[in-house]
């Protein structure tokens, strides 16, 4: 029996078996046997000692199950979560989840960066205290509309505050988060600071306005033609 525990557990399968026999303790772990055909498959035991002479049990008895595919799903489940986390912690735009009042329980270090606070400052608010107050009327309905089943995401650009009070421009987008029996427990936020471009056009549209101020009051005559000479 020894020979097709795998090489690695087999001490393991031997402190378990001296720990039932000698000390009469359950036996409960999960070992790794080769097949034939060069196989690992992966065992769960439960075993427990069968009393003799008392101190002395004559032997052991118990119950094996193959776990294998189990072990497959959770290695995979690892994986998927491993990588998850990876895209989340790099991602170059920012992501928080927040549970049904709002309050941040998870965010990236973009989001942190994003808005200039520590991980333990960030844990302590919610994304309201975040939300420049001007901007919190428009976002509300859409939240309540969320906790209560009525969509399941919204989309729009408002304004957070820095920790230093400057304001930043952010394109928000935020989905439901539910468990397993469908029910809102809270939302996820993706968050792309566009600061730059709102400034941009900012700057673009005092510009037009004064050059359409300087077109309608200049004292000398001003016209715009085509390539074709139109009007």
């Amino acid at each position: 029996m020894l020979e097709l525990i795998h090489p690695d557990d087999r001490s393991k399968l031997e402190q378990a078996r001296e720990g039932t026999l000698q000390r009469n303790q359950p036996m409960d772990l999960e070992l790794r046997i080769l097949v034939q055909d060069g196989e690992i498959r992966d065992l769960h035991l439960l075993g427990w000692a069968i009393p003799g002479q008392p101190g002395q049990p004559v032997g052991m008895s118990g119950i094996v199950q193959d776990i294998t595919e189990r072990k497959q799903i959770e290695d995979t489940l690892r994986e998927k979560e491993h990588m998850l986390r990876g895209i989340f912690e790099t991602a170059a735009i920012g992501i928080s989840a927040c549970d049904r009042d709002g309050r941040m329980i998870e965010f990236n270090p973009a989001y942190q960066e994003m808005l200039g606070y520590t991980a333990e400052e960030l844990k302590s608010k919610t994304f309201w205290d975040v939300t420049h107050p001007d901007d919190h009327h428009l976002e509300e309905p859409h939240f309540v509309n969320m906790l209560t089943g009525r969509s399941a995401s919204y989309r729009f650009e408002k304004r957070y505050i820095h920790k230093n009070g400057s304001v930043i421009w952010v394109n928000l987008n935020v989905a439901t988060l539910k468990d397993a029996a469908g029910s809102v427990i809270g939302t996820l936020l993706t968050v792309e600071d566009i600061t730059e471009r709102r400034q941009l056009e900012d700057t673009l549209r005092e510009r037009e306005h004064m050059l359409r101020g300087i077109f309608e009051t200049a004292p000398i005559g001003i016209c715009a033609r085509d390539q074709e000479g139109r009007f």
